[in-house]
């Protein structure tokens, strides 16, 4: 939302996902979301999926606009949310046939600690990145926490 007259519009706070200002964002955040989105949803259920997409988008999407204002897009905070999700998952419910390996969760981490430090000179997406994996952790250890191996 640009303004206090925005914000009870809700699909302000989700639209986001759908926009990406290059090419090769689109490809990366969908080949993610077709990765790590469809090993949750045959796993898991679609429900699953879009839940965890749905919250994600919200709050990546209200942290962006505090920290950058309201012009911004991508699918990424939702990406982060769910390799992170997936991962704790996997590595707390080990009966779990989600397969995410520990390099990718730190690729993912070591992306955000490389973009806070200001390594591609801007650090636009750093708070939805960093959303979406604190998101991601917290719905895996809720969703986990009778199963615990």
């Amino acid at each position: 939302p640009k303004d206090s007259m925005q914000h009870f519009q809700v699909w302000r706070w989700v639209s986001h996902i759908l926009m990406n200002f290059s090419f090769l964002a689109l490809f990366s955040n969908l080949l993610w979301w077709v990765y790590v989105g469809g090993m949750i949803e045959k796993r898991l259920g679609s429900g699953k999926l879009f839940t965890i997409a749905l919250i994600s988008a919200l709050l990546c999407g209200f942290a962006q606009s505090k920290f950058n204002g309201f012009w911004f897009g991508g699918l990424s905070g939702v990406d982060n949310a769910l390799i992170a999700y997936a991962w704790l998952y996997a590595m707390r419910d080990t009966r779990s046939e989600l397969n995410v390996p520990g390099g990718l969760m730190g690729m993912f981490v070591l992306w955000a600690v490389l973009e806070a430090v200001g390594v591609f000179g801007s650090n636009t997406g750093l708070a939805s990145h960093i959303t979406g994996l604190l998101v991601g952790l917290a719905m895996a250890f809720v969703d986990t926490r009778h199963k615990k191996s």
